[in-house]
């Protein structure tokens, strides 16, 4: 029922916007050590988990460095089974920014 809710509003958003780009996480990416006991956990995925509840395409791409050195990332989500379209998108947002930390 929620995942239905949800998708009959995104088919209202996706009606107006392509591609929706938004932060991948509230800051830069964890280091591993202060994850404890090398165990990576995301408590911050409540910035990607809304996609996956939703069931539509999103990727992540890294889109600047901050000043610690630590990659900073955006993602984009498309609407459900435009996989081709966000893919694109997305290689051409790479090729603008020409690969940050590449």
């Amino acid at each position: 029922v929620v995942r239905r809710r949800i998708q009959k509003q995104l088919a209202e958003v996706f009606d107006r916007y392509d591609i929706l780009i938004l932060p991948a996480q509230g800051g830069t990416a964890p280091l591993i050590a202060d994850q404890g006991g090398g165990t990576v956990s995301f408590p911050r995925s409540h910035f990607t988990r809304y996609w996956n509840l939703a069931g539509t395409p999103a990727i992540s791409q890294v889109c600047a460095t901050a000043p610690d050195g630590l990659p900073l990332s955006l993602q984009f989500v498309a609407a459900p089974h435009d996989d081709r379209r966000l893919l694109d998108f997305a290689e051409t947002f790479e090729a603008g920014f020409g690969g940050v930390g590449h």
